[in-house]
């Protein structure tokens, strides 16, 4: 009976106090199992957040031992369920990354770079693109432009410089992308932007790089906000002088000066910032820059990323310039770059052994 009339009251109790504070029903079976419903939720969500950290921890160092490219590919941008379709996937032996640097407005690329990272070999080759490079834009892309009502030059010609100024605000990386995949002919996966606020604070963030200037520097521009003042000789360049050294144009060759000091730059600052004392600073140096740069590589792609190119000592990083020669056209200075010479250059990277082979099919042996 006594059983009976506890239980009659707790029924009471629990339809009285449906929505009170749990201190007002304290005591009865509604409070046990709000209480237990609580811990049951606070412990779903602490074990759910602990299984997904550990996950994507685990799949982070697995990156960083084994150096497995895809695994990590698109992490940040693929809902949960799609990243364990990820695993066991074949991996990519080479991967293809351009990297445009544009000018203070953000409306031209001063800078374009192709650098191919071959995980076999560990290898990287980086060809640069001029940017006076002369193309007839794509087709397709003369008539959205059109289509769109945007000003684009009634034969299609202009320099590669100009894509991205030319291109709608939101497929810029997009059409500079296509276009030198259409000049070299090869695919790229990943893309990066970086414009000199950004190119000043990566240099910065490494505590600057150590390079020797080979001669004075001096040049002013306030147009473009710009003024050069660097001295001759081996000195650690901060992101502000840096910035000066890759902008300066004035050589005897004009951009084909420029684009080797690029290339010099861009091998110094590889061989510094990979050495093997810095390997423990990379991921957070990659995700401090990461904010600081436009790019369609992900944050899950990172580690592998770091840990391809760490592998590669700075002896095994060649640099390349597309082939050709610059041309004053109608009164216009382009650099006409030889397609014949660049599908061979491309071949020499990407196709080793082939072109190899056919060296050694054509030697005629005499008996």
């Amino acid at each position: 009976m006594q059983n009976n009339r506890s239980e009659e009251r707790d029924k009471i109790m629990q339809n009285r106090y449906n929505t009170v504070d749990l201190d007002e029903i304290k005591g009865t079976k509604q409070h046990d199992r709000k209480v237990k419903k609580f811990i049951l939720i606070v412990t779903t969500i602490v074990l759910s957040f602990l299984f997904i950290s550990g996950f994507f921890t685990y799949m982070y160092l697995n990156a960083l031992i084994t150096g497995q490219v895809d695994l990590l590919k698109g992490l940040s941008d693929n809902p949960f369920g799609q990243v364990f379709s990820m695993l066991g996937k074949s991996q990519k032996d080479r991967i293809t990354g351009a990297i445009f640097g544009v000018d203070k407005a953000g409306v031209r690329t001063d800078v374009i770079l192709v650098a191919t990272i071959d995980k076999k070999s560990n290898k990287i080759d980086v060809i640069s693109v001029p940017r006076d490079t002369r193309i007839t834009l794509a087709p397709e892309r003369q008539a959205e432009l059109k289509s769109l009502r945007k000003h684009v030059p009634s034969t299609g010609v202009m320099k590669i410089t100009e894509v991205h100024a030319y291109a709608p605000s939101k497929k810029r990386n997009e059409y500079s992308v296509k276009e030198v995949e259409r000049i070299l002919g090869v695919n790229i996966d990943y893309y990066v932007k970086v414009d000199v606020k950004a190119f000043r604070k990566i240099v910065d963030q490494v505590g600057g790089i150590k390079f020797t200037v080979a001669k004075n520097l001096k040049y002013n521009d306030p147009v473009q906000d710009l003024s050069i003042n660097l001295i001759k000789g081996e000195q650690t360049l901060n992101g502000s002088q840096a910035e000066q050294l890759v902008r300066f144009r004035k050589y005897a060759n004009g951009d084909l000066d420029r684009i080797k000091v690029q290339q010099n730059f861009l091998k110094a600052f590889y061989e510094q910032v990979f050495n093997v004392r810095n390997i423990g600073n990379l991921p957070q140096i990659a995700v401090t820059l990461y904010q600081y740069v436009d790019t369609n590589f992900g944050i899950g792609d990172v580690p592998a990323g770091i840990d391809m190119i760490s592998k590669v000592d700075a002896l095994n990083v060649t640099m390349h310039m597309v082939p050709g020669q610059p041309q004053t056209m109608k009164g216009v200075s382009y650099f006409i770059y030889d397609p014949v010479k660049t599908k061979e250059l491309i071949d020499s990277i990407y196709n080793p052994d082939s072109v190899k082979k056919e060296q050694t099919t054509g030697i005629e042996v005499i008996e």
